[in-house]
């Protein structure tokens, strides 16, 4: 299984779908971003993409039908995610509805799960929709879920004619981690849309008969 390093022991994102390792490395930033939902600052583009979603409903197991794009960037007090989610050229159908922080709704949202002890059991989940709506959560014991945790954290989304986007910053100070060069997270993400094409995808998309989450992270 390979491992990226860096100084600050937390650069390596992992995550293991079935048999298959993915990695994704954190990108360290000195640039001061804006949380504006547009993703147009250098950093941005010199971090690694993440690509490779698949769908858990309609089809589970397909490739997502819509390119969902991930990057990560961190600083010494911040962890910062940026997702693009592509819809069809110009004919956009993003959902967006603006309700109250912490609230479900049928909304187009973005998802980042995080391991950051690396224990198999435990992981904060932080969500934005396209309206900038928040919803974080605890998960422990591998598959249950606290929704009643809030954490203190920015984000900012951006929607265009071709789909939208979503920044995340999420300070260090809020999620546990062990230090250390060579130390690895685990992690996913997700990505559900409302629109004429209603589809959940992951970066790792579970079977609906396993009783599993964050143990499948890594």
């Amino acid at each position: 299984m390979r491992r990226l390093l860096c100084p600050l022991g937390f650069s390596t994102l992992l995550l293991a779908a079935d048999a298959t390792p993915k990695t994704l490395q954190a990108v360290r930033t000195n640039e001061a971003l804006r949380m504006d939902g547009r993703l147009d600052e250098v950093a941005w583009a010199a971090a690694p993409v993440l690509k490779d979603f698949t769908q858990l409903t309609p089809a589970l197991g397909q490739p997502s039908r819509k390119l969902t794009e991930v990057r990560v960037l961190y600083d010494d007090r911040y962890l910062y995610v940026g997702a693009r989610m592509h819809h069809e050229p110009g004919h956009a159908d993003v959902v967006r509805q603006v309700h109250r922080r912490d609230q479900v709704s049928a909304s187009d949202w973005f998802a980042i799960f995080v391991d950051s002890a690396h224990d198999h059991r435990a992981a904060y989940s932080f969500m934005v929709n396209a309206s900038d709506v928040q919803r974080d959560g605890l998960h422990f014991d591998d598959a249950t879920e606290d929704w009643s945790w809030d954490g203190v954290w920015e984000s900012a989304v951006s929607v265009d004619a071709d789909g939208w986007s979503a920044e995340l910053k999420i300070p260090l100070s809020l999620i546990r981690f062990h230090a250390g060069q060579g130390t690895a997270w685990g992690v996913n993400f997700g990505r559900r849309d409302e629109g004429r094409e209603r589809e959940a995808s992951y970066w790792y998309a579970p079977p609906r008969t396993e009783n599993a989450w964050v143990s499948r992270f890594n």
